[in-house]
């Protein structure tokens, strides 16, 4: 995995700024960016709502799987192993947006900043003032931003990751998300993360391997009591994650822990 990321503390670049990185070697107050998730009777009113405006909310919805015969991780959540002791990654959640024979491309999702969203953003957009916290998204490119966001509205041209989930970084995704929020609609969340975190070919396998990381379905930790991406407290969302994680391992792969050489 790359470098460590640079002091969280300045402010990010701009939106839209940076293409989407390629993969790389590699007590706070709730706020209206980062409300509590809905649960699955809400997300399937939102399905029906997409049949009736005549969209196949399938495509919205779901991952989509580019690797013949079904073994991409995309969409799907990395969780630490408790022996991983790279400070960039101890005690993460990783958010997979792609995975494929190229590498792997993903989004660390429990670890805030001392930046606001306000402080980022200011110099490109005029966002309302609040405690809206930027989250270190991963050591690699750590002044792209990039938004995580459920508004099919705002998702055209972006990647679908899992749930009616979308990553994008686009200036047109930050503005409209940002001024739906400010004007006061409830349905539309998002997160903002300075970075992300990048595997070359074969890499991440290698990490799952020798167990480095378990894998669990991202619905799982988003219906938890601890949602890691809209929860109220993404530092505990690793301890929940971490609990459904050492259940029987997913898709047969080694659930153990990575012990130090």
């Amino acid at each position: 995995m790359a470098s460590p990321p640079s002091d969280p503390s300045e402010p990010a670049g701009s939106p839209g700024e940076s293409d989407r990185p390629r993969p790389e070697s590699s007590g706070r107050k709730r706020s209206k960016a980062s409300r509590p998730s809905r649960g699955r009777s809400e997300r399937a009113s939102d399905r029906d709502a997409a049949q009736r405006d005549g969209r196949d909310e399938s495509d919205d919805d779901q991952p989509v799987d580019d690797e013949a015969g079904g073994g991409s991780l995309r969409g799907r959540i990395l969780v630490a192993g408790r022996h991983l002791r790279d400070p960039n990654f101890y005690r993460t959640l990783v958010l997979l947006v792609e995975h494929g024979e190229d590498g792997a491309f993903g989004l660390v999702v429990n670890r805030p900043t001392d930046t606001t969203v306000q402080r980022a953003l200011s110099g490109h957009l005029e966002v309302e003032e609040g405690d809206d916290s930027v989250f270190a998204g991963g050591p690699v490119e750590p002044a792209a931003l990039f938004v995580l966001h459920n508004s099919v509205e705002f998702a055209e041209g972006e990647l679908p990751v899992c749930s009616g989930l979308f990553v994008g970084n686009s200036r047109e995704a930050f503005e409209g998300l940002v001024n739906a929020v400010d004007a006061g609609d409830e349905g539309t969340r998002y997160r903002v993360f300075s970075g992300c975190s990048g595997w070359g070919p074969g890499q991440l396998e290698q990490e799952l391997a020798r167990a480095d990381w378990r894998v669990v379905d991202a619905d799982a930790v988003l219906d938890g009591p601890a949602d890691p991406i809209f929860g109220p407290d993404p530092y505990g969302a690793w301890e929940e994650a971490d609990r459904l994680s050492a259940r029987p391992p997913l898709d047969g792969l080694d659930g153990g822990d990575f012990r130090m050489n």
